[in-house]
């Protein structure tokens, strides 16, 4: 017998009632699925290739919330707290509002890459700083 979903309280709808939690997450999978297209000008040969295939699909094109690859603005924001801040975020990873209805963004530690070291993981978001000034 296949279960029917919860309805979320008052809302009328299956969606769980945390469900703007979950609404990151999902938009962090998306990414990693690779359903995102390439949208910076590089070509792809002058990439890193673990910045293509861990990277880019979602700095490629802002998935999940994330600062796309050559957007001076996106990154100057980020850069405005410090370089070491950036690689602590990268490294660590982080669960963040995006705005007043609940979305959040997500980075998993060391861009769900837990096989690479710390300097490799600042040397990727060197490359994204470089490719965005």
């Amino acid at each position: 017998m296949r279960r029917r979903p919860a309805i979320s309280p008052g809302t009328g709808s299956c969606m769980p009632a945390d469900w703007p939690r979950h609404l990151g997450l999902m938009a962090l999978a998306l990414c990693l699925g690779g359903l995102a297209a390439c949208s910076s000008e590089t070509p792809a040969e002058s990439k890193p290739p673990v910045y293509v295939s861990s990277c880019e699909p979602c700095h490629g094109n802002g998935g999940g919330g994330a600062p796309v690859t050559g957007d001076k603005e996106e990154w100057a924001i980020r850069l405005a707290k410090g370089r070491e801040a950036v690689y602590m975020l990268a490294i660590a990873g982080f669960e963040a509002p995006i705005d007043d209805e609940g979305r959040t963004t997500v980075m998993p530690a060391k861009g769900a890459r837990n096989d690479l070291s710390d300097d490799e993981i600042k040397s990727l978001v060197d490359y994204m700083i470089e490719q965005s000034q």
